[in-house]
């Protein structure tokens, strides 16, 4: 007899699927070790999951083994592509997730819905849009309809600014809204065709020069520390998953919101798809056994059994992003540890894709990112930040050396 069939997961890499048991077929597993035959690796230049649903020897192992297939994001190709397999492609429809992920589109929807989003003005960059932006009053928030990371999400602080940055993106569609002075913090949750589960609030670190060039760009999320005015942060994300899930998208969502001193909650964008933290929710999943947020989103395609259940996660990340080209000499590699007060990594071992073990940490090493991509990621229980929001002291020092091993110095 042959091994039961499982789920495969299809992106550029192998770190969202950890803790989850499915397989993988990926550009770049990040050097985590996996019994023969999970991780398929199939490196190239062109990273996205159509390609790599496209090639030969991943069709190959998903007719074979595969009950259904999950992608990082979907496409009308990737959709067609699964189809011609003949297996269920567990996203929410392509044209659907990327009319959600706009954020001019989300904001113009989320707004007419009565949610609250900041002002704004959106249409495509141009004199003409920098005009009506100005009249909302600085600072304010340029981004692109369409970005990751906050590689596309500029602060403007002068009309000057505002009339270059339209003019550099000239043509382009995008949203320039007021500047919310907060605490960003992110939700995730799933949404099925009989309910909507949502997580608890995290911190979004965003903007910590330590760890990303963006000067607004996420670069991690914190589920150790105290998010302010939680009940309200919680109830306004609940409201947005349900028009999420009202629009028509099943599955895996994130909902990012900024939360003013005062506990004013404002809308900021939303994510019809897998999440940066979903690793974070499989390990919290594996050490208590309590409801999964991958076996929930594949409940909403049929692929597993579940119904409502308590979502909770106790793992947190940071995010480096690439600043400098790479270090010629040797780098960290991919590995479980622990940190040391000073803030060094004490490698124990590799890192397997079942993930680090409680009480370890997991460091992950991405050696071929590009300027402005995630280069090194670090899992691990606990919180991230200080009550003022600054990065602990030995994570700061660990950022810090990662950071001086991965990248060329005046020095180097």
């Amino acid at each position: 007899m042959g091994a039961e069939p499982q789920v495969a997961f299809v992106g550029p890499e192998a770190v969202a699927a950890m803790a989850s048991h499915w397989l993988v077929v990926c550009a770049d597993s990040c050097r985590l070790t996996a019994p023969t035959g999970t991780i398929l690796e199939l490196p190239g230049e062109e990273r996205s999951s159509q390609r790599l649903l496209a090639a030969e020897q991943a069709r190959s192992l998903i007719r074979e083994r595969a009950s259904g297939v999950v992608v990082w994001k979907s496409s009308v190709m990737v959709e067609r592509l699964a189809q011609e397999l003949g297996v269920p492609l567990a996203n929410s429809p392509a044209a659907l997730a990327r009319r959600l992920e706009n954020k001019a589109h989300f904001s113009r929807a989320a707004a007419d819905a009565g949610l609250p989003v900041p002002d704004f003005v959106a249409g495509r960059a141009g004199r003409e849009l920098a005009e009506a932006a100005g009249r909302l009053g600085l600072p304010l928030v340029f981004q692109l309809a369409h970005g990751f990371s906050g590689a596309s999400t500029h602060r403007v602080e002068t009309p000057a600014d505002l009339m270059e940055i339209n003019l550099r993106h000239l043509g382009h569609p995008c949203r320039i809204s007021r500047l919310v002075s907060g605490t960003p913090v992110t939700v995730s949750g799933v949404a099925h065709h009989d309910f909507l589960e949502m997580g608890p609030a995290c911190l979004q670190l965003t903007g910590i020069p330590t760890l990303t060039p963006h000067p607004m760009g996420s670069c991690g999320n914190d589920f150790g520390s105290l998010v302010p005015h939680r009940s309200a942060v919680e109830e306004t994300a609940h409201r947005l998953g349900c028009w999420v899930r009202d629009q028509g998208h099943r599955g895996v969502f994130g909902v990012d919101l900024v939360v003013e001193p005062d506990g004013t909650c404002w809308c900021i964008e939303v994510n019809p798809r897998l999440v940066a933290s979903v690793p974070l929710w499989s390990l919290s999943a594996r050490d208590t056994g309590q409801a999964s947020l991958l076996d929930l989103h594949l409940s909403c395609f049929g692929l597993a059994r579940g119904g409502p259940g308590a979502l909770t996660c106790h793992w947190s990340q940071l995010i480096l992003y690439r600043r400098a080209p790479p270090s010629p000499a040797p780098l960290p590699a991919t590995g479980c540890g622990v940190i040391d007060s000073a803030g060094g990594f004490q490698r124990t071992g590799d890192l397997s894709l079942d993930g680090p073990p409680p009480g370890q940490v997991g460091l992950v090493v991405r050696p071929s990112a590009g300027p402005g991509q995630e280069v090194a990621r670090v899992i691990m229980e606990g919180p991230l930040v200080d009550p003022e929001g600054e990065l602990l002291p030995p994570l700061r020092a660990l950022a810090t050396s990662l950071r001086a091993q991965l990248e060329m110095t005046d020095s180097s």
